[in-house]
């Protein structure tokens, strides 16, 4: 048993020092799962239970995004190393949201897009955000604000409305994930429909809504989904 664990351990030693050389740019999936699994795994070799994990779930990305229920059906995955796994990506989207611009303008749908795909990563069920706008476009706060399903989102504007003018601002532009595609649904178009119709009420314009699928998105204003016209966002 000794034997055994100075070689797993020699091995874990081997990649962490691989890492610190030169990064994980020459890493494949499996031995950064490897690296990872040395953390919750101790007592045995990682090599095939991170082998096992790729050809259940086709990549290191499929992994991190499985959940912890489905992680833990694979043999040797329990309860502690599915937690850390499904955790990162959740760890992945605040990095990203501390790197960013912490007041960024949202002046196209460009950069509604580039905005809104990094604050989606690790969401597991869909769900609405909005961000607020002050007269300028500049943000003001983002917040979660509704909850989706099944490629449908489920919106109460007038709580929308409510949120926007505690925030003092003058627009919102509405974001929200899809698990298959980032092709925006009947309901989604009317969604937006009462969104916008609602804010108006209160002097708020809604600029866009986004739908975001993994790395892709849709704006709603670019693609023509967002009404009969459509509102300038340069002016």
């Amino acid at each position: 048993m000794e034997a055994k664990n100075s070689i797993h351990a020699g091995h874990r030693e081997r990649l962490r020092a691989r890492y610190r050389e030169a990064g994980l740019d020459h890493f494949t999936d499996h031995e950064i799962l490897e690296l990872l699994l040395g953390y919750t795994i101790l007592q045995k070799d990682t090599n095939p239970i991170a082998h096992r994990l790729i050809e259940q779930f086709g990549s290191l990305r499929g992994v991190l995004e499985a959940g912890e229920e489905k992680l833990e059906r694979v043999n040797l995955v329990g309860p502690t190393t599915a937690f850390f796994l499904s955790m990162l990506p959740d760890i992945t989207r605040r990095y990203y949201e501390q790197l960013a611009d912490p007041k960024p303008r949202l002046m196209n749908p460009e950069q509604c897009i580039s905005f809104f795909i990094p604050r989606f990563i690790g969401y597991k069920n869909e769900c609405i955000l909005a961000a607020f706008l002050d007269e300028t476009k500049q943000l003001i706060d983002y917040a979660p604000i509704g909850q989706g399903y099944n490629n449908t989102v489920h919106l109460h504007a007038p709580t929308l409305l409510q949120e926007a003018k505690k925030r003092g601002c003058r627009y919102v532009v509405l974001a929200h994930n899809h698990f298959t595609d980032a092709t925006p649904s009947l309901e989604d178009i009317s969604v937006t429909s009462t969104a916008r119709a609602t804010l108006l009420t209160g002097g708020i314009a809604l600029l866009d809504h986004v739908v975001v699928c993994g790395t892709n998105a849709i704006s709603m204003v670019e693609s023509g989904h967002f009404n009969l016209t459509k509102p300038k966002l340069d002016d």
